[in-house]
């Protein structure tokens, strides 16, 4: 029984992908899908080895998220940048504080007989990590929030599950417009629209008198 209980499921599955392909418009048939893929030789290097293609060009998560008109997603991918300046401001304070402290300390460092020499080498060479710490966070804070935004995207904000889900929706509405576009056109008896040639005029000559 478990045995024909899963060639029934195959059978279903594949009907049912056979009607999808059936259902999709001639015109829509040719049109280049979303997919998730791996990205050779990326322009920036990558952390997750997926990514998401658009007739192997490579989308953003920011761009996946607004091409779904998906709300939950599209604040997502901008959480981060609400509070990118906040961090930066932060990384600057830090970085200056360390620097004001690494110099006191080493200023201090044997011309003051009341501070000992190892206090006085602690605070330099610790206000030099957080100098050093400081600057680090005004890169990080700068870099991050920006990574959803790249395409390719190095890290992603968005699971795969949740970009195969998105990839399905705007494909889907994708077909969907083309195809309502085309039955509009064969209804209406109308011929597509001539291209607009958008090359820049020359200017009239001069005539001579």
């Amino acid at each position: 029984m478990s045995l024909r209980l899963v060639v029934a499921v195959l059978v279903g599955s594949v009907a049912q992908t056979a009607r999808a392909g059936e259902s999709i418009c001639p015109s829509a048939k040719s049109l280049p899908q979303l997919a998730i893929d791996k990205v050779n030789d990326p322009a920036v290097p990558i952390v997750d080895p997926w990514q998401i293609l658009w007739d192997d060009v490579p989308l953003s998560d920011a761009q996946l998220a607004l091409l779904a008109r998906d709300d939950s997603a599209i604040d997502l991918t901008r959480a981060e940048m609400s509070s990118r300046g906040t961090w930066v401001y932060i990384g600057m304070l830090t970085a200056a504080v360390g620097t004001a402290l690494s110099c006191v300390g080493w200023v201090l460092f044997g011309q003051n007989q009341q501070l000992p020499e190892a206090f006085t080498l602690g605070m330099g060479l610790g206000g030099v990590a957080m100098g050093a710490g400081g600057v680090l966070l005004v890169t990080d804070s700068i870099q991050t929030p920006l990574e959803p935004h790249l395409a390719p995207t190095p890290r992603h904000r968005l699971s795969r599950a949740e970009a195969r889900r998105l990839v399905t929706v705007v494909n889907t509405r994708l077909f969907d417009s083309i195809c309502k576009a085309a039955d509009a056109t064969e209804v209406d008896g109308l011929e597509p629209p001539m291209p607009v040639d958008r090359a820049p005029r020359k200017p009239p000559e001069p005539q001579m008198p």
